[in-house]
């Protein structure tokens, strides 16, 4: 089994040992294929990561970096190709992100349309937790280095903000979640990751000075 995160600086690991591409661009095809966990066009690899390449020669560098990137995996088996597209196989790759996902589908709607003064249903809560505690920081897929590409550069741009967008709903439904059990201590836990994503939040910096306050704990107040 291939596991793969991206929720914070990338590594890999292959049945529970490190596992290194060595070659920039096959490993950030790699990632790449890993986010999407669905099938990618050739054509769509071909525009994102050799925009200003004509077609015949991002056709021939896509083709000659995958071949450098099933060269380095342990298993030629973990790209699987359908007609045009590719895709990592699901049965042999986890992948952080995609679990992170499939927490948040879990959990549904009702997190939100439950008052935030009341603690939500035990398995509710592991739920949006388990998904919360993936997040490693300090961005996705940070220290990753890209192809310079514009259209790669937005598009991870764009899936951290959703990223980011997603986990701030959680924190904040975790904290209220806290509160309303008078859980002071983890209050502050899931506010401290709370503000490195979002470090202007004054919102934040009030309640985490008030919990401090709440917990007689003047002296951290102060320093804080």
């Amino acid at each position: 089994m291939l596991h793969v995160f991206v929720l914070g600086t990338p590594y890999l690991l292959w049945d529970e040992e490190p596992l290194t591409i060595a070659r920039r661009i096959p490993r950030a095809i790699l990632y790449y294929l890993a986010v999407e966990g669905e099938p990618v066009s050739r054509g769509n690899l071909q525009v994102l990561f050799w925009p200003e390449a004509s077609e015949k020669v991002a056709r021939a560098r896509l083709r000659d970096n995958l071949a450098k990137l099933r060269a380095a995996l342990p298993d030629v088996n973990l790209i699987q190709t359908i007609d045009d597209t590719l895709m990592l196989t699901p049965e042999k790759v986890q992948v952080d992100l995609i679990e992170f996902n499939n927490l948040l589908k879990v959990a549904g709607q009702l997190p939100w349309r439950l008052s935030p003064a009341k603690p939500l249903p035990a398995s509710i809560y592991q739920t949006l937790a388990e998904a919360a505690k993936l997040w490693r920081g300090p961005g996705f897929l940070t220290g990753l280095n890209w192809p310079a590409s514009v259209p790669l550069d937005d598009w991870q741009r764009t899936k951290e903000t959703e990223i980011q967008h997603n986990l701030k709903r959680i924190l904040n439904r975790l904290i209220d979640h806290e509160t309303a059990n008078g859980h002071l201590e983890r209050v502050i836990d899931w506010i401290l990751i709370a503000i490195q994503l979002d470090n202007l939040d004054e919102y934040l910096h009030y309640v985490l000075l008030k919990t401090y306050l709440d917990l007689n704990q003047r002296n951290e107040a102060q320093k804080y």
